[in-house]
């Protein structure tokens, strides 16, 4: 594992003057959304307070500086700070190289007089995602952390829950395109860690409702420190309209973290004309990294093989082999080979055979 460089988050609080009061801290609730990590801090009495309640705070946590860019935000805020301005003001900084959140009480406002032996949520605490090949690294700092009630006695604090986990996918592309009738969706991964795939959103507006397109999740490699490629057909698309697609990748414990959306418009799809000869098209883009289209037509139905070869003349990657009717036809090559290994910069050939015919052109791969 790599060796990070960690900061850290302390809390003080204040508790009755007449024994040792006692309380857990909670780290819960930690997930990675878009490109945010998230967390939620619970507070939970653990004995009898008398008739003080919260006092000053100052909870400071350890977390992975090399991982996070920006100031950590608050959300969710628990309603008796939040409705209690004269009483208490809550902020969360960067203070240092440590990650503050800090409560200030101030005695002539209502007295947050939290439950006995129930969880409550202080607050959520955002942070804005910097490098996903990091962890997060958000644990408890017990040596800093000191907790104080609303009369300024100590409490006696425990710690439960850790936010360390990793940010599973570094995503370096997506992107799409309309062809022919079909919306063709593609993304590269650079490094994934405990991820188990893909789902993909189409909406109409870029704000609105998106619906998942894939019944079942497209599967990720898991565990991978080289590149990636992936792919989706979006075959239930209409003319003359704009789409909006979310990619949304899924870790093995079901975090999840959306990207985009990427917008595609869709043309007048042509009228089917009758196809009187063979061809085959120059591909699209050309140069290209790390994806290319290649599209061909058949005048009649044919046994088709679509295959890639290097300078040299050898085998590179079979891309097509099988019966296709006539009309116009298109394939995505990734710039794998047969064994899925991504190849290297270059120029290539590609070939199509049909009984009696070949085709060949070149193209040229550019990483």
């Amino acid at each position: 594992m790599k060796a990070f460089g960690y900061c850290l988050l302390v809390l003080a609080l204040y508790c009755s003057p007449l024994w040792a009061a006692t309380v857990d801290l909670h780290i819960e609730n930690d997930h990675v959304e878009d490109s945010s990590f998230l967390f939620d801090i619970f507070i939970q009495r653990t004995d009898d307070w008398g008739s003080e309640g919260l006092g000053h705070a100052d909870w400071y946590l350890e977390y992975n500086a090399t991982a996070f860019s920006g100031q950590p935000t608050l959300l969710n805020v628990h309603p008796a700070i939040k409705n209690s301005p004269s009483a208490y003001q809550l902020t969360a900084k960067f203070n240092g190289g440590l990650l503050l959140v800090k409560l200030v009480y101030q005695s002539g406002g209502s007295m947050w007089q939290t439950a006995l032996n129930l969880a409550e949520r202080v607050c959520t605490i955002q942070l804005t995602i910097q490098d996903r090949q990091q962890h997060s690294g958000v644990v408890w700092d017990r040596l800093n952390t000191g907790l104080l009630n609303s009369d300024g006695q100590p409490l006696t604090e425990t710690y439960i829950g850790s936010g360390d986990i990793p940010l599973p996918v570094e995503l370096s592309l997506f992107q799409g395109a309309f062809i022919d009738d079909h919306v063709e969706l593609f993304w590269r991964t650079e490094t994934e860690l405990n991820n188990l795939g893909f789902n993909i959103y189409r909406g109409i507006t870029e704000n609105g409702l998106f619906e998942k397109l894939n019944s079942s999740i497209i599967r990720g490699v898991g565990f991978s420190s080289t590149s990636c490629d992936y792919s989706f057909v979006d075959y239930r698309v209409q003319p003359d309209m704009i789409y909006y697609y979310k990619l949304e990748d899924v870790d093995m414990q079901g975090n999840k973290q959306k990207h985009g959306p990427i917008r595609i418009q869709t043309t007048s799809l042509s009228p089917k004309v009758l196809i009187d000869d063979y061809q085959l098209e120059q591909n699209f883009p050309n140069p290209f990294n790390p994806l290319t289209t290649i599209q061909f037509s058949l005048k009649q139905q044919e046994f088709v093989n679509l295959s890639v070869y290097d300078l040299r003349g050898k085998l590179v990657n079979t891309l097509i082999a099988a019966t296709l009717p006539a009309g116009h036809h298109s394939i995505t090559w990734n710039g794998t080979d047969l064994n899925q290994q991504l190849t290297s910069s270059g120029t290539y050939f590609y070939q199509l055979a049909i009984p009696g015919l070949t085709f060949r052109k070149k193209m040229a791969l550019v990483r």
